[in-house]
C-alpha cells in the first residue's frame, strides 16, 4: 500500500465524531477516507447520512462528498454505536465493491471501545489490526531520578522456596478481594503470569 498510516488526531477526530452522534441518538455514523498516495496524505469527509434513533445501520450518500484534487474516497470509519465493533453482513456488502481501509468502532458507550480493521482490494478482504493502520503517540520522556527509585532484589535462596523441585513452596501472589468480580478471571491470570515470572528467576536446584 503506497499509503501511509493514519494520523492518530485524524482516526481520533472521527472517533470523537461517531461518539457525540452515539451519545445524542444512540445510532451508527460513517466518514469517509480520502487518501492522496503522491502526496502521503489521508484526509476524512462526512457525506450526508440518514440514520434513525436506536438504529444499528447508516444509509449515506458517497456522491454527496467532493474529493478535493489529487485525493480519491480510499475507505471507510464507521461506529456499530453501543455494539462490538465486526465485520458484519451489512458491512460485507457495502465494502466488497469499496477498496481501501475499513475501520469499525464499537462499544462507544464504554470506556474501553473495540475495533475491527481491515483492507478491501478487489473483494478480497485482508485483516489488519489498529496498530498497523493507525499512527501511534510516542511516550514522553523519563525522568531519570524516577528510574533511580526502582530498586531490583536478588531472588532469595532457593531453600526458603521448596525442597526438591522448582517452585515448590513458593508461595503464589494473594487476590485482592476488593477488585470487581467480572475482573477477578482476569485479575488472577495476570497474577499467575507474574509469579511464573518471579519463579523463572530463581537459580534451579542442583
Amino acid at each position: 500500500m503506497h499509503v501511509p498510516k493514519l494520523p492518530l488526531a485524524l482516526f481520533r477526530q472521527a472517533e470523537a465524531f461517531f461518539a457525540a452522534v452515539y451519545e445524542k441518538h444512540q445510532a451508527e455514523a460513517v466518514v469517509l477516507l480520502l487518501a492522496n498516495p503522491v502526496l502521503g496524505e489521508w484526509r476524512i469527509e462526512v457525506p450526508r447520512q440518514q440514520i434513525r434513533d436506536g438504529s444499528l445501520h447508516v444509509a449515506y450518500d458517497p456522491a454527496s462528498v467532493t474529493a478535493p484534487a489529487g485525493f480519491q474516497v480510499f475507505g471507510t470509519i464507521h461506529s456499530h454505536a453501543g455494539a462490538k465493533a465486526f465485520h458484519s453482513s451489512t458491512d460485507d456488502h457495502d465494502e466488497v465493491c469499496s477498496d481501501g481501509l475499513h475501520i469499525t468502532i464499537g462499544n462507544l458507550g464504554e470506556p474501553v471501545r473495540s475495533y475491527a480493521v481491515r483492507w478491501m482490494i478487489c473483494g478480497q478482504a485482508f485483516t489488519a489490526s489498529l496498530e498497523d493502520v493507525v499512527e501511534s503517540s510516542p511516550l514522553p520522556p523519563v525522568d531519570p531520578t524516577w528510574l533511580g527509585k526502582v530498586e531490583v532484589l536478588s531472588a532469595p535462596p532457593e531453600d526458603s522456596l521448596w525442597a526438591g523441585t522448582p517452585g515448590c513452596g513458593a508461595p503464589a501472589p494473594g487476590l485482592d478481594f476488593d477488585i470487581p468480580p467480572d475482573m477477578a478471571d482476569e485479575y488472577e491470570e495476570y497474577m499467575f503470569e507474574a509469579h511464573q515470572r518471579f519463579v523463572d528467576h530463581i537459580p534451579s536446584p542442583r
